[in-house]
C-alpha cells in the first residue's frame, strides 16, 4: 500500500485518506475529492440525491423500479446495471439474472429473470460511491435501500 496517494479507487479523497463518504459540510468534486462547502456551491445548497425501490409483479414476473429523487446525470441503463448491487439474505443477485430499462431521467425498471427464486426474500440495492450524480453534480447520498419481495406464483 502506497503512502504518497492523492486519490482513491471507488472511494472519496479526504484529509490524505480514502473515505466512504465526505464529512458533513463537504461535497464531492469532479476528481472524487471532498471539498469544503460554501453558499456558492450548488452541491452544498441543493437537496441531496437519494433513491428508493418499488417492487411489483406482473404475470408472475418481478419488477423493481429504482426511483431517484431528482434527474441523474449521464446514467444509461447498462451503466446502472453494471454498478447496481442487488442482494438477498441468501446472497447477491447476479447481473445476468435481471435487465434494466431507463424509463426517464429519474426512473429505471429492473426485470428479474426466474423471480420465483426471490419470493419471500428481502431485496436490497446498493451502489459504490462516486458513480451516480444529479444534473448539478450532487452525488447520490444513500448507499443502500431494502424492500420485502412477494412474487405471486400461483392463482388464488
Amino acid at each position: 500500500m502506497g503512502n504518497n496517494c492523492t486519490s482513491c479507487a471507488n472511494k472519496f479523497w479526504y484529509n490524505f485518506q480514502c473515505v466512504d463518504e465526505c464529512p458533513e459540510s463537504f461535497y464531492v468534486d469532479s476528481t472524487y475529492a471532498c471539498r469544503e462547502c460554501d453558499q456558492s456551491i450548488p452541491q452544498c445548497t441543493e437537496a441531496q440525491l437519494t433513491f428508493s425501490i418499488h417492487v411489483y409483479t406482473i404475470d408472475y414476473t418481478l419488477y423493481a423500479d429504482i426511483v431517484f429523487s431528482k434527474p441523474v446525470q449521464d446514467l444509461s441503463a447498462e451503466t446502472l446495471r453494471s454498478i447496481a448491487k442487488f442482494n438477498t439474505k441468501t446472497g447477491p443477485v447476479k447481473p445476468n439474472l435481471y435487465t434494466v430499462a431507463k424509463k426517464n431521467d429519474t426512473v429505471y425498471t429492473c426485470t428479474f429473470i426466474d423471480s420465483s427464486s426471490l419470493n419471500e426474500q428481502s431485496l436490497s440495492l446498493s451502489f459504490d460511491p462516486g458513480f451516480i450524480f444529479d444534473v448539478n453534480g450532487v452525488p447520490l447520498a444513500d448507499s443502500t435501500f431494502e424492500v420485502p419481495v412477494s412474487v405471486v406464483t400461483s392463482v388464488s
